[in-house]
């Protein structure tokens, strides 16, 4: 089958790909759905689940797609295409694989990277108790980022004119992690964690305590498609514990190191929460980042999208260029870039099947 085949145009195509491969697999679908949204065309939204290899295998690798909404065209793509073309039903009896199908179906079926309440799932499993401070960098952006309701477009010349001085001031780098290290205060801004624990997120940590009762070990591959940072594509150790990133390390090879945040420099990640449900077991988690297009396309394209929700129409002409823009900055829909995403999660599936048979 060719590649771009696994891969979809819309939400609701994906979620039936995704079904019918695992229906094929002839292995049991579990679905959450979201009480909370519908899709575009109001057909229910859901996270579904498929469990390959044996229940009481005594690892689990996690394979996640969609946290970022959006980024679920790319995620959703290469699980088709690796229950397909890896068959997942040929395992050792040592490991399973659990497969989550679109983490966030809102911002999946309505392209956005957040859910259906402007919050960012990868930096909403904190405690909402004592969430993090505001970074001053970030904060002194905000308004420039998001333009505001006084501007009648969402990237005008003179907040890009200020945004480009804070640039050049603080440095491209600094610039990339206070978007994206998460923040607290602005509901419209970009990275928002929000201010209790999402449908989705709590979703999650149930699917990890339900299916991660008794392993020994858990791997998690968290699917991302991100802006294009030099040398930083490939698998991200996203927590905080040194045990586990000198086991990523081990396993992926120090070329895929990284420091970069994407939201867990300062908070805790979706994939680093299964910690809190799952204490029993050592776990090894990476996000698998696969490079778009250069990160001032995307992000412009994301505070595009922001503008668009909180100060402009979803339904105008404008919206759908704004849209198109955003899963064009977050999927390339080439089948030279499907096919180098779907290499890429083979090789990683591999090293973390082969981790874990260590």
């Amino acid at each position: 089958m060719p590649v771009h085949r696994h891969f979809s145009q819309s939400y609701l195509e994906a979620r039936d790909k995704f079904r019918a491969a695992v229906a094929h697999a002839k292995v049991p679908l579990t679905s959450f759905e979201n009480p909370f949204a519908l899709a575009p065309n109001g057909a229910a939204l859901s996270t579904d689940v498929a469990l390959f290899g044996p229940e009481d295998a005594r690892n689990l690798l996690v394979l996640i797609s969609g946290v970022h909404g959006v980024e679920g065209f790319a995620g959703s793509g290469c699980q088709v295409a690796l229950i397909e073309r890896v068959r997942l039903v040929a395992l050792p009896v040592s490991t399973a694989v659990l497969v989550v199908h679109a983490m966030d179906p809102y911002g999946f079926a309505w392209q956005r990277r957040v859910n259906e309440h402007g919050v960012d799932l990868n930096c909403n499993a904190i405690d909402h108790a004592a969430p993090p401070e505001p970074l001053p960098l970030y904060e002194a952006l905000h308004p420039w980022l998001m333009a505001g309701a006084d501007f009648d477009s969402p990237l005008s010349a003179a907040a890009n004119a200020t945004l480009s001085s804070l640039i050049e001031q603080y440095g491209e780098r600094a610039y990339v992690d206070a978007l994206t290290a998460g923040q607290y205060r602005h509901a419209d801004g970009l990275c928002y964690g929000g201010t209790q624990q999402e449908w989705s997120t709590r979703t999650f940590l149930d699917i990890m305590q339900r299916w991660g009762a008794g392993k020994r070990h858990i791997a998690l591959i968290d699917i991302h498609a991100s802006p294009s940072i030099p040398g930083e594509d490939g698998p991200i150790h996203p927590g905080h514990d040194a045990h586990e990133a000198a086991r990523a390390w081990s396993w992926f090879g120090l070329r895929h190191a990284s420091s970069r945040s994407f939201c867990t420099a300062r908070c805790g990640s979706l994939v680093e929460a299964a910690a809190t449900v799952t204490p029993w077991a050592d776990r090894t988690p990476v996000q698998l980042h696969l490079d778009t297009v250069p990160w001032r396309q995307a992000i412009d394209a994301w505070r595009a999208d922001q503008w668009l929700h909180q100060h402009g129409d979803p339904t105008s002409h404008q919206a759908v260029a704004i849209k198109r823009a955003l899963r064009d900055s977050f999927y390339v829909n080439t089948g030279a870039w499907q096919t180098r995403a779907v290499q890429r999660a083979e090789e990683v599936l591999s090293q973390a099947l082969a981790g874990l048979s260590l």
